[in-house]
């Protein structure tokens, strides 16, 4: 294969309500960069071009280990194995999103101009609701701050629709937020029950 996934972190410490990650997976935990680098290596070796990092939350990447949110310092140290031609970061929780990643996407040839970050919605009723931790205002703030940062970056994102006690203008505001932001690619679900949740 020409890509692989590679999992930076397991688990998820975020209170969404409509999640059973932090059941299933348990609390974040991160792997050591050395790791991961080591890592990347192999997988050049075997001819892989792509790595597509990937956890249930990347932006909390190094809080647990190194005391601090430390996806950007991963980033430079994988970009810099040789043979490693594209980095794609997929799962980013935009709650505290760690905004010194993006100049390091910006000024690093080989990481994609691409971010998928499940917003899940747009309505600040429903977010606070789904215990998101964010507003519409400071959704839409982060989104301009990456896209002034990144300049064409696309961004990849989903929604839940039917959340209980989604009402229909929750619903409208969600797709006039949708129709304003002009997301590159999009996934919409059904909201369902989890278990404990």
């Amino acid at each position: 294969k020409h890509y692989a996934y590679v999992k930076i972190s397991e688990g998820c410490d975020n209170p969404c309500s409509f999640c059973a990650i932090p059941i299933m997976r348990g609390k974040h935990r991160s792997r050591p960069m050395e790791e991961l680098v080591a890592e990347a290596g192999a997988l050049v070796r075997r001819g892989v071009k792509e790595l597509v990092l990937i956890a249930q939350d990347l932006t909390c990447y190094g809080l647990d280990i190194y005391g601090k949110r430390s996806l950007d310092e991963l980033l430079r140290r994988l970009s810099d194995v040789e043979g490693v031609l594209w980095i794609r970061l997929m799962y980013a929780y935009p709650s505290k999103f760690p905004r010194e990643i993006l100049p390091v996407i910006a000024e690093r040839s080989n990481i994609a101009t691409y971010l998928d970050m499940p917003l899940q919605h747009a309505s600040t009723n429903m977010l606070k609701s789904m215990r998101r931790g964010i507003t519409r205002r400071t959704t839409e703030d982060l989104l301009a701050h990456i896209r002034d940062t990144v300049p064409g970056i696309t961004l990849r994102t989903t929604f839940i629709v039917g959340y209980p006690s989604e009402t229909e203008a929750d619903f409208e505001e969600l797709c006039d937020f949708v129709r304003e932001q002009e997301f590159g690619r999009m996934g919409v679900f059904e909201y369902s029950q989890e278990d404990d949740t």
